[in-house]
């Protein structure tokens, strides 16, 4: 394990120090989604979903990666961007998608790996894809083992140009042609690499630079129509991002910050008042 601080993003000090709050827990341990009509609570980091949609484990365009922790949950309007931006890609040569987390089947905090992901708008997949005839033969124990891949350097310094190629790119600009897709995290590493690619390109607005993300990006949509209660994000600016924002991001203020949030404690979140009826559902 290579830098560890660098590697990961903020969540990750929950699963370093073995730290949960119980109320991720209850979140964890609901079976399955309300039969309510669907629904948004809350922010993306601070709420849960009524109504949520289960992902179907595979087809030919995508395959769910590690299906026993039930995180394949979304609002339908999450699902129905999974399968149409899968389908794009398949139709497109560019092989099968690996999807990771979704959310949970009423949303909320989980008990590890993600601060966020909790109102069934976000979604992580894999860089790594596989030719279709590799996703024919996947069994459960490769959909729960298989190993994503770095499209970083080992000094997380550069591009890997073993793993990454113009395809990846290519997949990100189909994936950010989608009207409800709001932004994508990835790696500030991958932004330098596209900015010097595609510089000036309208697409990459919607490409913002985080911590960790080199094994999977990080695809968040808008809120929905008829979910008032769903807290929207700042807009984003139009521009490509490829200026100073992202410099800041290689600077020792940038990893000063990433230091100083790494070791706070664990806090527990204040969900909207609409979350405690759907976990006693």
């Amino acid at each position: 394990m290579h830098k560890i601080h660098l590697i990961f993003p903020i969540f990750i000090f929950n699963i370093i120090t073995g730290c949960v709050a119980p109320q991720n827990i209850k979140w964890s341990q609901v079976e399955g989604p309300t039969l309510n009509n669907s629904a948004v609570y809350g922010s993306y980091s601070a709420g849960c979903l009524d109504g949520a949609v289960s992902l179907a484990a595979s087809s030919e365009h995508y395959q769910v990666m590690r299906i026993t922790r039930k995180r394949y949950y979304g609002h339908p309007r999450l699902i129905h961007f999974l399968e149409n931006f899968a389908s794009k890609v398949y139709v497109s040569d560019f092989g099968s998608l690996l999807i990771g987390d979704l959310s949970q089947a009423r949303g909320g905090p989980m008990p590890g790996g993600h601060a966020s992901h909790q109102v069934g708008l976000d979604a992580d997949i894999w860089f790594k894809r596989l030719p279709v005839n590799e996703r024919n033969y996947m069994s459960l124990d490769d959909v729960e083992s298989m190993s994503a891949t770095s499209v970083i350097s080992e000094d997380l310094s550069t591009i890997n140009s073993s793993s990454w190629t113009e395809q990846n790119a290519t997949v990100l600009k189909i994936a950010s042609s989608f009207n409800e897709v709001e932004r994508i995290f990835v790696n500030f590493v991958i932004k330098k690499q596209l900015c010097e690619k595609h510089k000036g390109e309208t697409w990459l607005s919607k490409i913002r630079p985080w911590w960790g993300h080199n094994y999977h990006y990080h695809v968040r949509l808008a809120c929905p129509e008829g979910s008032p209660g769903c807290k929207s994000q700042a807009v984003i600016a139009e521009n490509d991002g490829c200026n100073e924002t992202l410099d800041w991001w290689f600077s020792e203020e940038a990893q000063n910050e990433l230091d100083k949030t790494v070791v706070k404690k664990i806090k527990v979140v204040d969900l909207p008042f609409q979350c405690d009826g759907l976990l006693k559902e």
